[in-house]
């Protein structure tokens, strides 16, 4: 979160230098407030090239957020030409005055973006798939604002990777490429971004009204409060989910076995390790090595005063791992990577990944 924050302070600070910002909200509080969003608006009305912290809210779907950058389309066009052609960046905002502009919304992300070999900006690595809903939150509001729903919006990263037939591709300035996030996008695993948008939204409500009756323990009031144990997004809440899947015994610390596996499971009624009937076809793990595998997994940890290591003898490849070399010895290496980057360099990448020692 704190490097979030510098990084995006950084780059804001860099465009200054290439086009007048004005600044709307000083702290993430005040995208609660109207006053703000009314703020936004005449910013908006008066033409200001960019607008940074834009509070934007939709009064349809009441749901609002703070913008990192608000960008009039003729400024984004000249800054990013890949991004807009020059008759896209004149279409006129109804709601504007009739200026020969819109504006576009771009979020600034403390990460490298990734592409898909057409083009497309991944949505498959950390939080790539939230930062395409939240952009798409912040794009209906800012349609229902200026009369026009931009056919995309944006995200700025540190840098960006591609491979294309095999050629790894990349860059290393923040404003080498934005990633675009189209309003109608949808991903073949999770549905659209608008269904997505609208279940979290719905989510966050059903949380808010109910919430406080709910407990995890004994068992889950909801499914949801079940959590996903091979999931490492979790701080600062690792040690406390560690505690409640350990106590629930639940799925998901099984090797192999997922959200949908433990999904597969529950609609068997299975739904804890140590019952008998969890078996590897009952959590959707197949195969001639992953089932056998996991069943044998499962029968060593249930049984009590049993055989505590499975096989009781190794044989596998014996004549070569009991061969003694002449000379064996272990190389260990600690890194550190290129995040502690202070952002002397912006636009370019800083941070230094080097290897720190060697044991």
């Amino acid at each position: 979160m704190r490097k979030g924050r510098e990084f995006e302070d950084a780059v804001v600070k860099h465009l200054e230098t290439l086009l007048p910002i004005y600044n709307i909200a000083t702290n993430p509080m005040q995208s609660r407030k109207l006053e703000a969003a009314e703020q936004t608006f005449e910013a908006m009305c008066r033409g200001e090239p960019a607008i940074s912290q834009a509070v934007l809210r939709d009064a349809e779907s009441r749901t609002y957020g703070l913008a990192d950058l608000l960008v009039r389309s003729d400024e984004l066009s000249r800054l990013f030409p890949s991004c807009l052609t020059e008759e896209e960046a004149s279409i006129t905002a109804p709601d504007l005055d009739g200026s020969p502009w819109h504006y576009r919304v771009i979020d600034i992300k403390f990460t490298t973006l990734h592409f898909y070999s057409g083009g497309g900006l991944s949505d498959s690595g950390g939080s790539a798939w939230a930062y395409k809903v939240q952009v798409y939150i912040y794009n209906q509001a800012l349609g229902r604002l200026q009369g026009y729903l931009p056919p995309e919006a944006f995200l700025l990263g540190r840098g960006w990777e591609q491979t294309i037939k095999r050629q790894s591709l990349r860059g290393t300035s923040c404003l080498d490429r934005l990633g675009a996030v189209p309003q109608g996008y949808a991903s073949r695993s999770k549905g659209s971004v608008g269904s997505m948008a609208d279940a979290a939204v719905s989510w966050i409500r059903h949380l808010r009204s109910e919430g406080a009756d709910w407990q995890v323990l004994p068992e889950p009031s909801i499914p949801e409060l079940r959590p996903n144990m091979g999931s490492t997004s979790d701080q600062p809440w690792h040690h406390a989910k560690q505690q409640i899947g350990s106590e629930l015994e639940d799925l998901t610390l099984l090797w192999q076995v997922g959200l949908k596996g433990r999904t597969q499971a529950h609609e068997a009624n299975v739904f804890r390790w140590p019952d008998p009937d969890c078996v590897s076809s009952a959590v959707g793990v197949t195969g001639v090595k992953r089932a056998p595998t996991l069943d044998a997994m499962l029968e060593i940890n249930r049984s009590q005063g049993g055989r505590p290591v499975l096989p009781d003898k190794l044989t596998a490849s014996e004549t070569e791992w009991r061969k003694e070399a002449p000379l064996e010895f272990f190389v260990d290496f600690e890194t550190v990577s290129d995040l502690d980057d202070d952002f002397s360099r912006i636009p370019e990448r800083g941070g230094q990944p080097l290897i720190f020692m060697i044991g």
